[in-house]
């Protein structure tokens, strides 16, 4: 299972970035993904996804389709966001995932301190070898990766909330 986990500091006030994140049909307009990751669809109500409300998508990871159906497990505005989504891939070893996103967000002066922690369960459908590989991949690569992916959605953030301010 994949952990990682950040904190950033962000010019915007916590209710601002809420309100961004907790958008999933906003978040198309605004929202920035790692190369080879596109987010094609989101079905969901107009507005924020508050807690037990749900929402689908669909998209693909180098051209490997996938699909999604998520839950917002908590959102305490403007402190606490908390996403579980399952996916599944059209193909490959790793068919089915679970993912779960908390973001916590504590006033900070003129900004906002935001903790990002992310856990991601792949359900393998391959050899012990394959199985132990994809574990190494997920310490070596993919947390750094998701850290990263992190402070470049935060970013994306920020120039959304400079650019037509949320209340």
């Amino acid at each position: 299972m994949l952990r990682a986990g950040v904190t950033r500091r962000s010019i915007l006030p916590a209710p601002v970035l809420f309100d961004l994140f907790a958008d999933p049909r906003g978040c198309l307009t605004w929202h920035v993904h790692p190369k080879g990751l596109e987010v094609q669809r989101i079905e969901a109500p107009e507005g924020l996804a508050m807690e037990g409300a749900g929402f689908t998508g669909r998209g693909a990871t180098r051209g490997v389709p996938w699909t999604f159906t998520a839950r917002v497990l908590e959102a305490r505005r403007p402190d606490v966001y908390v996403v579980e989504a399952y996916v599944n891939f059209e193909r490959g070893p790793a068919r089915r995932a679970r993912q779960t996103e908390r973001y916590s967000y504590r006033s900070d002066g003129d900004g906002t301190l935001v903790t990002y922690e992310v856990e991601v369960e792949r359900y393998v459908t391959a050899s012990f070898w394959s199985s132990l590989a994809w574990r190494a991949y997920d310490a070596l690569i993919s947390a750094r990766a998701m850290r990263r992916g992190f402070s470049e959605l935060l970013a994306a953030a920020e120039r959304e909330g400079a650019r037509s301010p949320v209340s």
